[in-house]
Order: structure tokens, then C-alpha cells, then sequence
């Protein structure tokens, strides 16, 4: 080292304990050399100290490791780690919380499974006490009846009471990767001012069964020479869950022409002939269409295929 090269000073790791790593405890262990950074040596070469009010609650210092005592109140404790060889000066600080024999509230796991699942462009009411489990058995509450943060897919949050949620999500935006945070609070073990519950929302029917099936108009052109064509009424419909493009069923009502055309509709199947002599080029029929499926949650849709005649392009019988 040059002599005017200027020393760096040791690196210390603040220690913010949860109410899980303290329950149930009268004491606690923590190492204030963990994520140190000492630029002369190694981290077990610097000198700890504790220093302030909250040293008081330190019962022993020994190898860079300090027992503190849990106390009914938060606490914040300070510290130093000292390079014995530069005489430099990092400090830290260990946050401690109120010592609480009962956990703070959490979400519950069958909603961490299952999260609530919401219709799009529909305002839907969480009862907060429904998705949150408290055990200490303390009355939850949502602190400051506000949200702390919400996905982008999520519009708005109507209104935010003590006890529930409304929330209305976006018409653009499904899946399972929405969520809601709020601060809870049971009075009783999160001394620290709450605790944020993140609640995971599923936007629209997971299966897409609230989707309605798009269906492509199309037509059919039949040559008149008896010859019969079919149409598979199932490749013009577009919609993201295929087993239920497959489950449709197609209803059928026929307009036009019918005479001379022959049409029908089975399964999701069209099929259309225009025998010899029966039927002229430019007849047309129209089907209109009715597509229903057990697995949609949505309205029957309506569609419209049309079967016209164009002349035979067989050669003429000499």
C-alpha cells in the first residue's frame, strides 16, 4: 500500500429479526460477524462491541456472537466492528422484536393453494378474516383500511374497510399472477405496526371457461353435381382452452334455399350437396348457428355459415 492510499473501513450487516426466529424465547443468539467484510483480514479478526442504550439487553459477547435478552418492547441495538489495524469503524444494528410466546397472523394455507379466484370487469368482496389465520386469537383488522401495494393487473380496490377487500380486476389481465398487500394487525403480537399479507388472486376462470368462443364466419360453396362436401364447423372457432372447442354443440336453423339445397348439421360437422338438376348456381342457404357447451360459463354464441351454389366444373357429356 502506497503511503497515501487511503484505508477502507470495515463493512457491517444490520440483523432484523422476525417474530419466528424469537418465539417462544427468552434470549437469542445472533452473529454480528455474519455478512461482515473486514478489507485488512478475515471478518473473526475484527474487534465487536455493542454500544448504546440497547447494549443493556446484551448478556454476553463472546467470538463475535451476542445473546440478547428479549424484552416486552421492540428493540433496536447498535454495534461496532473495529479493524485493529487501520483503527476503523463500521456499525450495525440488531432489531429485535417484543418477545410473544404466539404467532403473528398469516395467510392460510388452503388459500395459498387455492387463491381466490375473481370474474373480470366484476367487482368481488374479500373478507379478510376468511383468507388470514390469527393465533393468538386477537380480532383482525386491515391497519389503515388501505392497501400497501397491488399488481398491475388488478384495476382498482374500491374500497378497503377494517374487515374486507373490494376489488375489481382488469379486463386485460388473467392468470394466477395477481396479488394484493395489505398491512393486518391482531392487536396483540405484531407490535411493530402490522403485518403485510400478500393475497394471491387468480383473474378469471382458470380453465378460461368465462371466455366466450370467437366464431370465424365462413362459406361454402357447393358445385352443382350432386357431389355432398362436409365442413368441420369446430376448425373456424378460436378459443384458449381446446377441450372446449371440442365440447361444443352446434344448433342449427336453415334459411334460404332449402329446396333445392341440401344442408345439415350434425355433431360439428356441416354438410351441403346441391343435386343435379335440382338446384342453379347463386342459390344460397343460410345457416345460422348456436354454440353451447356445458363447460362454458358464458351465453350461448351465434353464428352464421352460408352454403351458396356455383356451376359444376365436371366437363359436359359429350
Amino acid at each position: 500500500m502506497t503511503p497515501d492510499a487511503r484505508q477502507q473501513a470495515p463493512l457491517a450487516q444490520d440483523h432484523v429479526l422476525t417474530v419466528a426466529e424469537i418465539l417462544g424465547l427468552e434470549q437469542v443468539e445472533v452473529d454480528l460477524l455474519d455478512g461482515a467484510f473486514n478489507p485488512d483480514g478475515e471478518p473473526a479478526e475484527l474487534v465487536v462491541a455493542t454500544i448504546g442504550p440497547g447494549a443493556t439487553s446484551v448478556e454476553s459477547l463472546s467470538a463475535g456472537t451476542a445473546l440478547i435478552s428479549l424484552t416486552d418492547r421492540r428493540q433496536a441495538i447498535a454495534y461496532t466492528l473495529t479493524s485493529e489495524q487501520s483503527g476503523l469503524s463500521a456499525t450495525g444494528f440488531v432489531v429485535v422484536p417484543a418477545a410473544t410466546s404466539a404467532l403473528p397472523p398469516y395467510l392460510k394455507q388452503e388459500v395459498v393453494d387455492t387463491p381466490p379466484a375473481l370474474a373480470i370487469g366484476t367487482t368481488t368482496t374479500l373478507q379478510i378474516r376468511d383468507l388470514v389465520e390469527v393465533p393468538s386469537g386477537g380480532i383482525l383488522v386491515i391497519v389503515g383500511e388501505e392497501v400497501l401495494s397491488a399488481t398491475s393487473g388488478l384495476d382498482a380496490v374500491s374500497e378497503v374497510t377494517e374487515t374486507e377487500l373490494r376489488v375489481t380486476p382488469n379486463q386485460e389481465q388473467r392468470g394466477d399472477a395477481q396479488s394484493i398487500t395489505v398491512l393486518v394487525t391482531d392487536g396483540i403480537t405484531d407490535v411493530d405496526g402490522g403485518t403485510p399479507i400478500e393475497i394471491p388472486l387468480i383473474v378469471g376462470d382458470p380453465e378460461s371457461r368465462d371466455v366466450a368462443p370467437v366464431f370465424t364466419p365462413f362459406e361454402v360453396l357447393v358445385e352443382a353435381d350432386g357431389a355432398s362436401i362436409e365442413r368441420d364447423l369446430r376448425a373456424a372457432v378460436s378459443h384458449p382452452n381446446e377441450s372446449i372447442i371440442q365440447s361444443l354443440q352446434f344448433a342449427a336453423e336453415l334459411s334460404g334455399a332449402t329446396g333445392a339445397l341440401r344442408v345439415g348439421v350434425s355433431g360439428g360437422t356441416l354438410t351441403a350437396s346441391a343435386p343435379l338438376g335440382g338446384a342453379q348456381p347463386g342459390d344460397e342457404v343460410v345457416v345460422d348457428l348456436v354454440l353451447r357447451s356445458d363447460q362454458l360459463l358464458t351465453e350461448p354464441v351465434t353464428a352464421r355459415v352460408t352454403v351458396r351454389v356455383v356451376p359444376s366444373t365436371r366437363p359436359l357429356v359429350q
